[in-house]
């Protein structure tokens, strides 16, 4: 672990930053991660699903997809979760609007540009995973 991830996990305990629950996932990702939400929910043995946790604290630009895995149960495609080193972000829903307006002229934009339908289809994957 480094020294910079270590101070800011510090400074958001500290202060504050983030709400209890999603310090909890925060915490359990810093500690064990980079790791599937599925894996959080199992470690904290929560009984609630929390996924929406997940995309709180990335656009608080806390976590970050860092790559997927297969999951074991489902042999299907899984987000691996991993800490930033930067401290939470507020962010709105007008911000947020902005954001997704921006993403999706981008794929329009883009969508028209590819040649080949298997480019079309990597290039919409890119933007989706962007929106997320």
């Amino acid at each position: 672990m480094r020294e910079t991830s270590l101070v800011t996990f510090r400074q958001i305990k500290e202060n504050g930053l983030l709400s209890e629950m999603r310090f909890k996932v925060y915490e359990c990702v810093f500690n064990h991660g980079p790791m599937t939400s599925k894996e959080v929910f199992s470690r904290l043995m929560l009984e609630t699903n929390q996924s929406g946790r997940f995309s709180e604290l990335r656009d608080a630009g806390v976590l970050k997809e860092v790559g997927t895995m297969l999951s074991g149960a489902t042999k299907r495609p899984a987000i691996l979760w991993d800490v930033t080193w930067d401290l939470p972000q507020k962010v709105t829903r007008k911000s947020r609007r902005a954001e997704i307006k921006l993403i999706l002229s981008d794929l329009k934009s883009n969508l028209f540009l590819a040649d080949e339908d298997s480019k079309k289809i990597e290039r919409v994957q890119e933007l989706v995973n962007e929106i997320r």
